[in-house]
């Protein structure tokens, strides 16, 4: 029996796999970086973002990183205090753009790169299926988030 495996609810069974994979994936890939800078997760998901963006609201990174405006509004806070991102009002509006102020502090290659690594073990079907199924997967969610609870980052 699989560690994920122990539920009695197939569908519970599947969520844990899902999380346990995305967990070991995140784990391998912090552990397979040496950036100057260690910062969580999302942080250095909002510098790669910032480096193919250039620039992005905050309604962008709810839309992301798929959190409460309230989070967002923490992780950029956070981001800004410690001198990784610069907060702009766009000219004749009130609009709030984010930009990065170190190029250095992303790395889109080498987290490609080890992204390649990771997948690797699929073929290039398995890898379109497993995208394929996962957005399915993503629709799915984001549609009932929608159409039962008020609050959806979307």
């Amino acid at each position: 029996m699989k560690d994920y495996d122990i539920f009695d609810g197939n569908a519970y069974n599947l969520l844990t796999a899902l999380v346990r994979a995305e967990r070991i994936v995140n784990r391998y890939a912090e552990k397979s970086v040496d950036r100057p800078v260690k910062m969580p997760h999302d942080q250095q998901y909002v510098c790669d973002l910032l480096t193919i963006l250039k620039s992005g609201t905050r309604a962008d990174f709810i839309r992301f990183l798929i959190r409460e405006p309230s989070s967002v509004a923490q992780i950029l806070g956070r981001m800004e205090k410690n001198g990784y991102i610069r907060k702009e009002t766009l000219p004749g509006t009130r609009k709030l753009v984010f930009t990065l102020t170190d190029p250095e502090l992303s790395d889109i290659n080498k987290t490609d790169q080890i992204c390649q690594d990771m997948f690797s073990g699929l073929s290039q079907s398995e890898q379109d299926d497993l995208k394929r199924l996962l957005d399915k997967l993503f629709t799915t969610a984001k549609d009932r988030l929608e159409a039962e609870h008020y609050s959806s980052p979307f």
